[in-house]
């Protein structure tokens, strides 16, 4: 039997999180679950680029992608130079990790559905039966995140808005006095 490997399938919930000891982050702002230590962070930092391009040709180039056109099109269209402007912004606010190695000593419970699940594993092995169970609950877990967000902005213009905008900006900027 040949089974493709399902590896983490987000949908499925193999823990149960609990939340009866009142736990809190170290800094008070964040109920934590007991199973769970969460280590808080605030940093945050901000990259801004600045860059032009020849055309379709070297911006696809710079973001590593495959396009395919599939209809005719006028080449000439996709030779229109343009600058890009970008800024990213992120932040990280932490780590949250299930402490795995206490699972056992504690007994942190699974999901009513994961424990379900393997309640009807037949003690026997069978390879159906366990394939089936690789399938639908996955072969891999998560037990450590690092929590925040990443914020991007572009914007761009085309060459002849690039050019307008210089020009209308330089006598301004480099303008003398008499």
């Amino acid at each position: 039997m040949v089974v493709v490997d399902p590896g983490l399938l987000f949908t499925r919930k193999i823990f149960k999180l609990t939340w009866e000891t009142n736990k809190v982050s170290v800094d008070k702002k964040f109920t934590v679950p007991d199973q769970v230590s969460f280590a808080p962070r605030e940093s945050c930092v901000t990259t801004n680029k600045k860059e032009v391009f020849s055309g379709s040709k070297s911006y696809q180039e710079k973001l590593n992608l495959d396009v395919e056109a599939s209809a005719s099109y006028d080449a000439a269209l996709w030779n229109v130079a343009f600058s890009m402007s970008s800024k990213k912004n992120v932040c990280n606010r932490g780590r949250a990790r299930y402490q795995l190695d206490l699972a056992p000593i504690k007994k942190f419970p699974v999901s009513e559905d994961f424990g379900a699940a393997v309640c009807v594993l037949p003690e026997n092995y069978d390879e159906k039966a366990y394939f089936n169970f690789i399938e639908r609950w996955g072969t891999h877990i998560v037990v450590e995140v690092d929590l925040g967000e990443k914020k991007f902005e572009r914007s761009k213009s085309t060459n002849a808005e690039f050019t307008k905008y210089a020009m209308d900006n330089a006598g301004r900027k480099y303008s003398t006095r008499t």
